[in-house]
């Protein structure tokens, strides 16, 4: 191993939720007296945290070099927890320092981008980077809560009458929601929206909604697939599962690859301005053969991950029902039927 630009020095920082600026590659402009900035800031900042949703966040301290070296972790507000505040790291080691918040002491309201000084004896100085949200809901509020900068839905975890939970369909653990054989599809407008309350602290023009339903295909030429959305009780906007792809061969729909792949269809829509405060998400299927798993809403700082971000939480009349899971928990899962 050879020791690493002297410029840089033998520290290094990796955070939760980024592979960096340029995955793979230095930062740059760093050096061992000045953290991040401008541009490669982004690279050091992990997703921001607030009373709802994860209550943890992290980041690593590695080394890069061929010397030993020791390091010191500082909060800017006391009320920053860190697991672990200093350390001592040889050639090939690491340490993963996890990050939480003592809401009871940070103020009401309190809405700012916050760092963690990060030292080395040797060499080495940077500052992580996150954004402290403490926003509530009001108290007589009930449906789902922006987690940090979006907003995610099982559909399976909230089926309502006359729609029916297929608990073994799907990519989430909640399974998917579908309408039931014998539906009168002739009498669509009559059928009840699935209705999705929530809360957004954020401001967002343009926010993006994404709804991902199972991989099925048309059956009938005749009777395409649709469904209905509406946003904050406006307009109905009704939307085909699929687009004819004229170029295919084989008769299939546009993105059939990437679809298959993935084992799911996601049609995103642009459902305008999300400004702070109530919305109301509603969704109505109109064909057979429709099975909705995840609604995905992003609100500024959605980070890619493979099946879409974890449930955000849902609060009843202001109170969490969710359970939070934190970093040591762990998951068991029975696929027998």
């Amino acid at each position: 191993m050879e020791d690493s630009n002297p410029s840089v020095g033998h520290m290094g920082i990796a955070v939760e939720g980024i592979e960096g600026i340029n995955p793979g590659h230095l930062n740059e402009d760093s050096d061992r007296t000045h953290p991040s900035r401008k541009w490669l800031e982004p690279g050091v900042t992990v997703p921001f945290i607030t009373p709802y949703g994860p209550q943890t966040r992290y980041f690593e301290v590695f080394h890069r070099g061929t010397k030993a070296f020791s390091w010191v972790a500082k909060p800017q507000y006391d009320w920053i927890n860190l697991s672990q505040y200093n350390g001592h790291l040889k050639p090939d080691d690491d340490t993963k320092v996890i990050i939480t918040v003592d809401w009871p002491r940070v103020p009401l309201s309190f809405d700012e981008n916050v760092y963690i000084e990060v030292v080395g004896t040797r060499d080495g100085y940077e500052k992580v980077h996150m954004t402290i949200r403490n926003n509530r809901v009001p108290d007589d509020f009930t449906g789902f809560v922006e987690s940090s900068g979006h907003l995610a839905i099982d559909a399976g975890n909230w089926v309502t009458a006359p729609y029916s939970r297929l608990p073994a369909l799907g990519r989430p653990l909640a399974g998917s929601v579908t309408l039931p054989n014998g539906t009168d599809f002739g009498r669509a407008d009559e059928v009840p929206f699935l209705r999705y309350p929530i809360y957004v602290f954020s401001d967002r023009d343009n926010a993006s909604l994404e709804l991902q339903f199972n991989m099925t295909l048309e059956t009938d030429p005749r009777s395409r697939m649709e469904y209905d959305l509406r946003w904050d009780g406006g307009e109905i906007q009704r939307q085909r599962l699929t687009e004819d792809d004229p170029g295919n061969d084989k008769g299939l729909p546009r993105d059939w690859n990437k679809a298959v792949m993935d084992c799911v269809w996601s049609k995103r829509h642009n459902v305008g301005r999300a400004g702070r405060g109530r919305h109301l998400i509603e969704v109505r299927f109109r064909k057979p053969n429709m099975i909705l798993e995840k609604l995905v809403l992003d609100l500024g700082d959605l980070r890619y991950t493979y099946l879409g971000p974890p449930e955000s939480d849902h609060v009843d009349g202001g109170v969490a029902n969710a359970m939070d899971v934190d970093v040591e928990d762990s998951l068991t899962v029975d696929l027998r039927i």
